[in-house]
């Protein structure tokens, strides 16, 4: 879903979301992919600790709202339309 649209893709096409434009993805089956966030920002980052947290928790006391909050300027929740 790009936009409220839904799109499907083929083995090896390429595609851009341009930014603030809500997206979602899912496949049919294992998939690999490359996924590329130009600029990067803090995306890797925003990852890293989101996986860590899914392992071990939030540290210190801090809660998902905390967190989406911090990293806010790469990464933002939309509603599901």
């Amino acid at each position: 879903m790009i936009g409220g649209d839904e799109v499907w893709y083929d083995q090896g096409e390429q595609f851009d979301i341009p930014a603030g434009v809500s997206h979602q993805m899912a496949a049919e089956g294992p998939t690999v992919l490359r996924w590329e966030v130009r600029p990067a920002l803090r995306t890797a980052e925003f990852f890293e600790r989101f996986y860590d947290a899914l392992d071990n928790g939030f540290p210190d006391g801090t809660t998902a709202q905390d967190f989406l909050a911090e990293y806010s300027d790469v990464f933002r929740l939309s509603q599901a339309g």
